[in-house]
């Protein structure tokens, strides 16, 4: 299988949207069969959409929706024998559906993106091989505008196997589950694109530090820049800024005068609308969330913006009922966490995995510390982790962490 371009990580399910930004979500209604012999590639179900016929909704894993057997699970790490899921299977399953590309897109660079697959993913539209994927935890996309029709049915298969489930590590720790557990959409950019924009809100020097790396045709399509909107919690103040683009990178310090802290108590967050620019079109554009802090220490005391701060915390083991896989509802999380939060919890230990970007999302907003173990993470494929505000986080879950944490710890070992 000869990949396509490949992004990773890509950005899926962004919890604020820029109205800019060009996106089709493909998540709800797919259609799923199971591959027990592992005959489909030979039997070329990639070709041959009608074979993948049963309901699934996706975002989910296919156990937790009843696809299997009665029987039990070996689960991972304690060598334990149980029923965990509602059906027990693993194998190969496949996930078909169709797709159509907006007519307003004919033109533009097209994206397949996936949020999270696990184990392992092969991707076909219209039959072609797309490319492959093998890192549970980082989000990937991949281009695809040479094999869509426009303004047709465009069918897209996926096919998940065991390949590498040992990458998903903890996740396996409740039982072994697999599927599209994150959303999937289609996105379009112009020739040049947002690969990546950090953003470090930095409190001693009331600026906001923004480093974006741009993507595509950057050498043919000239001068180009990024026009940047950063607005107060509630909306009350804005600043702008337009940072020109050199060599594919743009980087600047914003300044935020006076800039509304967040903490635990006060969880302000600020928006940041940020657009690529060029002849004056907008070429890509996201929008974004973050928030001002510092942390510090005190002989033995833990700082939260020059004040002491007492952690009350609680364990989360990746227990998500309401799926089997790691959960992407916010207002889910909102519920819980506000939960936790009300009984007076003000963090949450992610024992021995990192979860999805929906879950610190919602922690953000609450006012929850995140504290993930990312030596789960370890056996990735590697990034720069020196972004990070608190610690070096391990290679894949910085991968697939947001740009711009407030507050989230990573632990390297128990």
């Amino acid at each position: 299988m000869v990949p396509a371009c490949k992004r990773e990580p890509a950005r899926v399910n962004p919890v604020v949207e820029n109205p800019a930004e060009r996106r089709v979500a493909l998540e709800g209604d797919w259609r799923f069969r199971l591959d027990p012999d592992d005959v489909g590639v030979g039997d070329e179900w990639y070709r041959r959409p009608d074979h993948i016929a049963a309901p699934i909704a996706v975002p989910g894993c296919w156990q937790g929706q009843g696809f299997g057997g009665d029987g039990e699970d070996e689960v991972w790490d304690f060598r334990l024998r149980a029923r965990v899921f509602r059906a027990t299977y693993r194998g190969t399953g496949w996930y078909a559906r169709t797709l159509r590309v907006p007519g307003e897109w004919v033109g533009q660079r097209l994206w397949l993106n996936f949020g999270g697959v696990h184990p392992s993913a092969e991707v076909w539209l219209n039959g072609e091989a797309v490319g492959r994927h093998d890192l549970p935890f980082v989000p990937f996309g991949f281009e695809v505008g040479d094999l869509l029709r426009p303004e047709a049915d465009n069918d897209l298969i996926v096919r998940v196997s065991e390949h590498h489930r040992l990458y998903g590590l903890a996740y396996n720790w409740q039982g072994n589950w697999s599927g599209l557990y994150r959303a999937v959409e289609l996105t379009a950019t112009g020739p040049a694109c947002l690969d990546r924009v950090h953003l470090r809100p930095e409190v001693s020097g009331r600026v906001l530090r923004l480093n974006a790396r741009i993507g595509g045709g950057v050498e043919a399509l000239g001068q180009m820049a990024l026009r940047v909107t950063v607005t107060s919690p509630g909306g009350a103040a804005a600043e702008e800024a337009e940072i020109p683009v050199a060599v594919g990178e743009a980087s600047a310090d914003i300044p935020v005068p006076d800039p509304i802290l967040w903490s635990p108590d006060a969880p302000n967050l600020y928006r940041v609308d940020v657009e690529l620019v060029a002849a004056g079109a907008v070429l890509d554009a996201l929008s974004e969330r973050t928030g001002f802090l510092e942390l510090g220490a005190d002989g033995g005391r833990f700082l939260v913006n020059g004040e002491p701060y007492y952690i009350r915390g609680t364990g989360d083991f990746l227990s998500c009922p309401e799926t089997g896989c790691p959960d992407t509802d916010r207002d889910r999380w909102r519920r819980k966490l506000k939960a936790l939060r009300d009984y007076g919890y003000n963090q949450v230990r992610c024992q021995s995995y990192v979860y999805t970007p929906e879950y610190y999302d919602v922690a953000d907003e609450v006012g929850g510390l995140g504290r993930a173990d990312g030596a789960a993470c370890l056996c990735l494929a590697g990034a720069d982790a020196g972004s990070l505000p608190c610690a070096q986080a391990p290679v894949g879950s910085r991968r697939r962490a947001r740009p711009q944490p407030p507050l989230r710890l990573y632990l390297l070992h128990e």
